[in-house]
């Protein structure tokens, strides 16, 4: 089978991209011939196809100028429609799945689609089918105002990383796709990562659950560090709708606790100044020494303030048999068993999150042994390539078969 693998960027900035590229991996693993089609950035991977990439202007590091320029982009970007018409004669896949295409590749890519016959599969990472930000939260809590607002809300809180233009772009963008542009007539199929997720994109979009399925994501399967380190870990963007905050807090209150925090945001100085003496930053990891430091790790946390869709923070943590501390929110709670793959607690529970680590750092070795070999059951079980090779596949077969009736 020809894939196209479609997504704002081609290199791994968060998660969306790591599935995106994961898929790629998992696809070629299996004999397919494997095509991205993304934006142009300075920090994409190198790939055979990247002359077809769309322009596309990074809004936040435009000037004031260069943003207005921009704006026609997030409505229609005919470079990117004329790109994708160039890639699909050329190369003549059999189906498309869509990853992240917001303020980027935009809506304008889905009727050239139509009009090469291909199929297009959607993958929905975020709540941006609902909300005009990716988690559905304004001042780190839960928001459901623009049900009632035409999005107003979001520029006049400034809901996305409480930018004015980032902001407004991204409002006008979901005016314009609910209003002035009918894409669901392109889609064949959604996948959505959680329940939650699908419960709240459903509530706005009733007429998703026909075409809506549920497959959680996935990570390749590594061999097991036996040695389990003297340190919890977290691992991911280091900001405050993470929980960041809440862990240096609860690090206080746990100072014989060891705990390791590793990646880069906003809070990074902060932690650098003002973490309790019992926390390291390790800086930004990816690749094998990331998974080393997970692999040695007590336990990771998760403790995230954020509507989380499926983190791959638990699955990764899991498939390599070490439990995870998270928050009831999101997709969290779907894929944490609370006593046998790791422990849920409300979101921003210092308390709760100091208790949790005390008791994974304590956990007696037989009970602990239990519960990392619960963990890589529960992953092998729901997160494996091979089950979710064999699932991805019964969808493109249908979505194929169901585009040539």
């Amino acid at each position: 089978m020809k894939v196209l693998q479609v997504n704002k960027y081609h290199y791994l900035r968060g998660g969306a991209e790591r599935v995106f590229l994961n898929t790629m991996e998992l696809l070629s693993s299996h004999g397919h011939e494997v095509i991205p089609f993304c934006t142009r950035y300075h920090k994409n991977l190198p790939s055979e196809y990247d002359k077809y990439f769309a322009d596309a202007p990074e809004i936040r590091e435009q000037s004031f100028g260069g943003k207005i320029k921009a704006i026609p982009r997030f409505f229609r970007n005919s470079d990117a429609a004329r790109k994708l018409d160039k890639l699909l004669t050329d190369t003549k896949p059999d189906i498309a799945h869509l990853h992240n295409i917001f303020n980027g590749l935009s809506m304008s890519i889905l009727p050239v689609f139509a009009k090469h016959g291909v199929p297009v599969v959607w993958t929905l990472h975020d709540c941006r089918m609902a909300c005009p930000t990716p988690d559905w939260m304004k001042y780190g809590q839960k928001c459901e105002n623009c049900r009632k607002s035409l999005f107003l809300n979001c520029i006049r809180h400034r809901c996305y990383d409480n930018n004015a233009s980032i902001s407004l772009f991204s409002m006008l963008e979901m005016i314009h796709k609910d209003f002035l542009f009918n894409y669901d007539k392109y889609i064949s199929r959604y996948i959505f990562l959680s329940r939650e997720y699908q419960r709240i994109i459903s509530m706005h979009r009733p007429y998703f659950n026909s075409k809506g399925l549920i497959l959680h994501n996935f990570t390749p399967i590594p061999d097991i560090e036996e040695n389990t380190g003297d340190y919890l870990l977290y691992f991911g963007r280091v900001t405050k709708e993470k929980g960041v905050k809440t862990i240096l807090e609860a690090a206080g209150k746990m100072p014989s606790v060891k705990i390791k925090i590793a990646g880069t945001g906003d809070m990074t100085e902060h932690i650098q100044q003002h973490a309790p003496s019992n926390v390291e930053a390790l800086g930004f990891l990816n690749g094998e020494p990331l998974t080393k430091a997970v692999g040695e790790a007590k336990a990771v946390l998760v403790p995230s303030e954020s509507m989380d869709n499926n983190p791959m923070s638990i699955i990764e943590a899991n498939m390599l048999a070490r439990p995870a501390i998270g928050t009831r929110i999101g997709g969290i709670p779907e894929i944490i068993v609370p006593g046998k793959t790791g422990w849920l607690i409300d979101v921003g529970d210092a308390d709760a999150l100091a208790s949790c680590m005390e008791e994974a750092w304590n956990m007696p070795e037989a009970e602990y042994a239990a519960m990392r070999e619960s963990c890589r059951e529960f992953a092998m079980e729901n997160f494996s390539p091979e089950s979710h090779y064999k699932r991805l596949m019964e969808i493109y077969e249908a979505a194929i078969a169901s585009s040539k009736k």
